[in-house]
Parts: structure tokens; sequence; C-alpha cells
């Protein structure tokens, strides 16, 4: 009974969450694909659902040029990343970085952009 009672606490209180991509989206599967340089990064929304804690990242980027898809000269990225929420699947920008991202469009609107590691392709 304290066997089973420990393994319940264990699988419920730990915080680390594995990334599994069945494939990585690449330049196809991307509505937009950009280089840019990260200027701003703000939490925008956290909750907390039982013992999980969610949270969206936004990451502002100055567009330097555009690879697919059309983008203003200053776009907003969201990301599952946020401090507490240790997912592999997290991607996250350092600001004054110069990245190539590779985003996808959700939402019912699909103006949304969003982008984690599954986004990726070799250039």
């Amino acid at each position: 009974m304290r066997i089973s009672l420990t393994i319940l606490i264990l699988t419920f209180t730990s915080f680390s969450y594995a990334c599994s991509c069945i494939k990585y989206i690449g330049i196809e599967g991307s509505d937009v694909v950009f280089l840019g340089k990260c200027i701003k990064v703000a939490e925008e929304k956290k909750q907390r659902v039982l013992f999980f804690s969610k949270c969206y990242s936004v990451y502002y980027f100055e567009v330097d040029s555009i690879y697919k898809g059309n983008v203003k000269k200053v776009v907003k990225v969201h990301s599952s990343s946020c401090v507490d929420t240790n997912s592999s699947c997290d991607r996250t920008y350092k600001v004054a970085e110069n990245y190539v991202v590779y985003a996808g469009k959700l939402g019912s609107s699909r103006k949304r952009l969003y982008s984690n590691i599954c986004y990726y392709a070799d250039i």
C-alpha cells in the first residue's frame, strides 16, 4: 500500500515533460519562415491546473528576411516556454540574437504565430 502511494505521488509531482515530435515540421509544414532578431520577450499568460503550471511566452522579432509566408517588420511569435514548465518541447529565444524562425498559424483566425522545437529544419 505504501509503495503504491509513493509511486502515485512521485508520478504526479514530477514536473519534467518529455517532448516527442511525430515528425519535424520544417519549411513545408510551417506557415511562415523568416530571419529576424529577437527584440523583446514577454510572458503573456500563466495558469495552474492541479499540479501543473502552464504559461506562454511571446517573443517579438524584427524581421530581416522572409523565406515563406507574409509577416510584418515586427512580428510576435508565441511559445509554450516558461521558466517552470521544464518541457523539452519549449522553444526559447534570447534578446539581441538572430534566428531563423519556423512558425505555424494557430487560433480560429489563424493569425497567431506559434513555434516549438518541432518547427525545425536543417539549413
